[in-house]
């Protein structure tokens, strides 16, 4: 890879939406959903903060990530679609088995055993 991220950026490639949905019914493209997983490619060495301390990135290379749904920005290096992010916009990071079983979509607005003024 001829690019590297600068600051506190990382690159992550995304993980392939899924093809099948839990009934088994094969999904076109137009049906899957995107994807919010991905593993990082390259990390960027750091940045300073507001008094002038250096702050190292504490993700590295082959963490497998979940982050926002409109977080970083879709580049192609080469022929290998890649997000650009701030390390920021990553919400979780997880060891490679892991995130098998981690599902990603919107949250339910359904308040389970919440106060009435809620419902």
């Amino acid at each position: 890879m001829n690019a590297r991220p600068i600051h506190n950026r990382i690159f992550v490639k995304l993980d392939a939406p899924e093809a099948m949905s839990k009934g088994g019914i094969w999904l076109p493209t137009s049906g899957q959903k995107p994807k919010r997983m991905g593993t990082v490619l390259a990390v960027g060495p750091g940045m300073e903060d507001e008094t002038g301390k250096f702050i190292k990135t504490t993700l590295k290379v082959g963490d497998h990530v979940v982050f926002g749904a409109y977080a970083g920005t879709e580049i192609k290096i080469g022929d290998e679609k890649v997000r650009v992010m701030r390390e920021t916009d990553v919400v979780a990071a997880f060891e490679e088995g892991e995130s098998k079983s981690i599902e990603t979509g919107p949250v339910s607005m359904k308040r389970e055993g919440a106060h009435s003024w809620y419902r």
